[in-house]
């Protein structure tokens, strides 16, 4: 298909019920633009009323066809907004696999206090395939301006995450229960990450959440069978 921004989609989807068809095809989701288009990331699959839930819902027709944006997008949210962080990241590692930097990137992020081997790992891969910032995490600042020059914002824009991802983190990250644990968010005003502090309060916190969730599956099961 020659269209590529999920907007053309949606404007096909008017034209007739032969073309809506069409476009719901896996061949034509697994190749769409979900991110947005331009530095706003205007008409983003992802809307500014949108939580965690509803963003997993829309993503998921397109992460099922393969769509390597959405299955990162997916990733993120689930790793970023969800008890369970491992769904996530499984889904990252997939995206990873498969040659997605960003995912690589992203991994070697969320990994950094809880598995430091492969963080590292991950950050090299991602720094292989010329990804600035993982060279950022990887190098002193020296050796990274002595191999970049003065990196400003507008070169490092490229690197960022989806705006419309990028607002869905930050919103949930302002809206959630207030943490009992340390966290740092990231130092680029435009990203919605956050990272856990290396402190015991920390493995406690991630403990209950996994805690919680396997509650909720197993209620869900019960109820299900009941």
């Amino acid at each position: 298909s020659f269209v590529s921004p999920s907007r053309d989609r949606r404007s096909l989807q008017l034209t007739c019920r032969t073309l809506r068809d069409a476009t719901n095809r896996p061949a034509f989701l697994g190749c769409l633009d979900v991110g947005g288009a331009g530095v706003e990331g205007r008409r983003g699959l992802i809307l500014e009323g949108d939580g965690p839930r509803d963003a997993v819902r829309k993503l998921l027709p397109f992460s099922r066809a393969g769509n390597m944006q959405a299955i990162y997008m997916l990733g993120m949210i689930k790793a970023y907004c969800f008890d369970s962080p491992k769904h996530g990241i499984a889904l990252l590692r997939l995206c990873a696999d498969d040659g997605y930097v960003r995912a690589a990137y992203a991994l070697g992020l969320i990994l950094r206090d809880s598995s430091r081997d492969e963080s590292r790992r991950w950050l090299a891969r991602a720094a292989e395939a010329n990804f600035i910032p993982a060279y950022q995490e990887l190098l002193p600042a020296q050796e990274v301006k002595a191999r970049y020059g003065d990196l400003d914002a507008a070169r490092l824009r490229a690197f960022l995450d989806f705006p419309c991802l990028n607002r869905l983190l930050g919103r949930h990250y302002v809206d959630s229960n207030p943490r009992c644990v340390q966290t740092s968010h990231c130092w680029n005003p435009l990203c919605g990450r956050w990272a856990y502090k290396a402190t015991p309060s920390v493995d406690q916190y991630l403990r209950r959440r996994e805690q919680r969730a396997a509650r909720r599956r197993a209620d869900a099961s019960a109820a299900a069978t009941a």
